[in-house]
This record gives structure tokens, sequence and C-alpha cells, in this order.
């Protein structure tokens, strides 16, 4: 067999060779890995990282919005003109994020998508205006439904949870038109056909006043101390001539389902007829409908009584849709939320009036504080402001007494099925510091920080 290899002389001159190379490429290849893992330069670049990081945090949150895109040489901050940062060099990131958690509660960091009416949403979920950072557009919005509140003055188109969840939200939304011959129940709300900015509650009749005028179609109830809550109703059939004054003592009144009594007053020749109902049943044609605060009209066997404070009933769960004057719409929490329509909502309270002393509020006049705490307020009980600002309080809800007027906060906005609250921002700030020999985020020493300056009354 016939095998060449190598000679003794030759595998000598290669180990002399390779002996002049190898130590070379050794010293080189061991250097750049020493630099890179030694901890003097690992301190340097943490060092620089860190004094940027509380250069950027120092300012004012609003402040807080400039960044280095590209890597440059950290020797032109006189900190590190020394000889021993050369090389080093720096960039910084800082994002507006939100935390959002999904259904079961894990969170997750991330920029909020812009406002759309074409996507869906459900509840927990972040969008910010389209205009976005752009004062005063420059916050992120949550789907937040405040909860009910009985005695709390709403607007058409709020939105509210139950106190307790029972799988639907409710929207607060206009009665339904008032239809003739109808049967009504207590409590009930309609509309006039032809709008005229009025609401109506379907209510108990007034009690029967002796000395009192009354015309067919009167309605009324006993008195507590003739008849306490009986459930009978009595409309006025007949009468000598209107008006026609009652009685100095009150009828006895029949129970018998349509059962009649008659009312006499010998002094000037006055009679009535009252008969029994407890059918609430509205006529044949509107009533006319009166635009004072709490009037009434009868309608046939209805009283209706003006109400359009669209304020909410007691502690306990209404009989739906009607909730005192408010008037709810069922919505599935479990279904996808679609604003529906395409205007953007208006995002920001900073453009509502501010409070001003001395001033005359109607009911639902909306108000900001003088100094913004991105909340605002409706006034629930018209009146006159005082000399000097109330105290706010930003808690869902909450009360604030100012003069004669009373203010009830408020911080949701209505997006048609969606109910928005500005929610808390938090800031990302990333540092990136590269070593000497290195030019990219691979092989930069990273410091990370998230802050927030506006903590609201919700967390996000």
């Amino acid at each position: 067999m016939n095998r060449k290899g190598i000679t003794l002389i030759e595998l000598v001159v290669f180990i002399l060779v390779g002996s002049i190379f190898v130590p070379l490429a050794y010293i080189a290849f061991t250097s750049v890995v020493r630099d890179s893992v030694r901890p003097e330069t690992a301190g340097k670049a943490r060092f620089i990282a860190e004094a940027k990081m509380e250069d950027i945090t120092k300012d004012a949150y609003d402040s807080i919005t400039t960044v280095s895109t590209t890597y440059v040489a950290v020797n032109t901050d006189s900190r590190f003109t020394d000889s021993a940062y050369n090389g080093y060099q720096w960039r910084w990131e800082i994002i507006d994020i939100a935390y959002e958690d999904d259904a079961t509660y894990n969170t997750t960091i991330k920029v909020p998508d812009n406002w759309s009416s074409g996507r869906t949403y459900k509840a927990g979920d972040y969008a910010k205006p389209t205009n976005y950072p752009t004062w005063p557009y420059n916050n992120f919005y949550r789907v937040y439904f405040e909860e009910r509140k009985a005695g709390n003055r709403y607007a058409i188109g709020d939105l509210v949870r139950p106190a307790t969840p029972d799988g639907f939200f409710y929207k607060s939304i206009e009665p339904p038109l008032w239809k003739k011959d109808q049967p009504y129940y207590l409590g009930n709300m309609v509309k006039p056909l032809a709008s005229n900015n009025h609401y109506y509650k379907c209510v108990e009749p007034p009690q029967w006043q002796p000395k009192t005028p009354y015309v067919v179609g009167s309605l009324v109830r006993p008195t507590p101390e003739n008849a306490p809550e009986n459930g009978h109703y009595y409309r006025a059939t007949t009468i000598w001539s209107p008006p026609t004054f009652s009685s100095d003592t009150e009828p006895n009144w029949p129970t018998s389902t349509g059962a009649c009594v008659i009312e006499f007053k010998w002094i000037g020749f006055d009679l009535i007829m009252w008969c029994e109902f407890q059918t609430m049943t509205s006529g044949s044609s509107q009533p006319a409908w009166p635009t004072g605060d709490s009037q009434i009209v009868f309608d046939y066997y209805v009283t209706w009584q003006e109400d359009t404070t669209l304020t909410t009933g007691g502690s306990a769960q209404p009989i739906l849709p009607f909730d005192g004057s408010v008037t709810w719409q069922q919505i599935n929490a479990s279904s996808p939320l679609n604003p529906g329509g395409t205007d953007e909502p208006s995002w920001t309270v900073d453009t509502i009036s501010a409070w001003q002393p001395n001033t005359a509020y109607a009911i639902g006049t909306k108000i900001r504080p003088t100094t913004v705490n991105n909340h605002f307020y409706v006034s629930t009980v018209a009146g006159t402001s005082g000399s000097s600002e109330p105290s706010w309080p930003v808690f869902e809800g909450a009360i604030a007494m100012d003069g004669t007027v009373k203010w009830q906060e408020k911080s949701t906005i209505s997006d048609n099925n969606v109910s928005w609250i500005r929610s808390t921002t938090y800031k990302f700030i990333k540092i990136y510091v590269t070593q000497p020999g290195c030019n990219n985020d691979a092989c930069a020493y990273i410091a990370a920080s998230i802050i927030t300056g506006k903590d609201y009354a919700t967390r996000p």
C-alpha cells in the first residue's frame, strides 16, 4: 500500500510557522471577548445608562418627550469627556403605553390602537384619539362602565353597569312614544308624538282635596286617612257645571270594579260623580303635555307627570326598562361593543366650560374645575354657585355642594354602545448603551423604566 504522508522536516516547518501566527490570532480574539465581559466595561455602560435615565425622569411627566433614535457618542455629554468613555454610544426610546388586562386578568403592556368606528370593543379595551398625542388629546381611554347609583342624574346615551353583575350593561335612552288606548303602569315613561324636549312619567293621581275645583277627566286617589293605599283610583265622569268644587267631606270610596260614588255639595249645588278604576289606560288622543317642572296632566285613566331630570330611583334593582325617570336599554356584556357612529367622541374634558363663581346654573349643566383634574361635573340641582370654588371630589358619582347648586362627578364619555374613561398613561423608557467595538442593539446594555405622572381615579 502506497500512502503519502509528511516528512519530519515538513512537520517541524509547520510548527515553526504556526507558532508565529496563532498567538496573534488568540490575542486578538481574547481581547474582544475580555472587553465585552470585563466588569469595568459593563459597569461603565450601566453608569452611563442610569445617568441618562435620571436626566429624563427628573423632568415633569408631560415634558418627557425627546427621544434619540440613532446612536451618538456619549462623550458629547460633559460628564463623559474623559478618554475612558471613548467608543461608548447611546440612544433612548420613550413610548406611551397602557397596561391592558384580558378577561382572565393577564396584563400586557401595549400601545393602544387609534379609535375606530369600524371595530368592536370589550370592557377593558383601550384606544387613543386619532389625533393623539396633540394636546388636549394626549391620553389613552379605556372601555369602562360606571356603576348605576340610586338618585344619580344621567344624560341620554350614558352607560352603566348594575351593582350586581347580571351579564348586561345599560344605556340611557329616550322613553318610548306615547300610545293611545295603551295600558300603562306606575313608573312607565313616555315622550310625546311630537317632541317637546320633555318626558313624562306615569304616577299615581293626586290625593282628593276638599273644596277643590274638578272637571270631567280629573283623577284622584283617596287620602291615607280615609282609604290608606287601597290600590283604587277614581275618575270624575260627571259634574254639575265646570268647574265643580268638591265638598268638605271626603266621599266613601267604593272598591268594586267600575263602581261610582256621587259627591254632592248643597251650597252651590255642585255635584261630582267619581268612578273606580285600577287599570291605567291612555285616551284615544294625546293630552296637552305640560312643560313646567313636575306638572301633571290627565290622560283618561293615566296621570302623567313631567319629569325630564333623568334621575334614577332607589337602591333596589329597577324593574327594567324604567328606573326613576331613566329609561334603560340592555346591552349584552359578553357581546362585542361597536361605537356604531362615524363621529369620534369628544375625548377631552378640557374643552368643557370652567366653573364660575356667583353664576346661575340650570339642571344638567356640565362644568370642569378651574384647575383641570380630568373630571367634569353635572348639576343635579339648579341654583347659583358660591363665591369660592368648592373642593371637587374625584370619586365616581361623588357630590359637591356649591352655593345652591349640587354637582355630581362624571368622568365617563359615551360613544354609542361604548363607554370610555380617561385612563392612566405610562411612559416606557429604554436606554441603550453600546461598548467600544459594538454599534447595535444586539450587544448593547439596556436600562428600562416605566413611570407615570397621570394617576386617575380608576387604574387602567
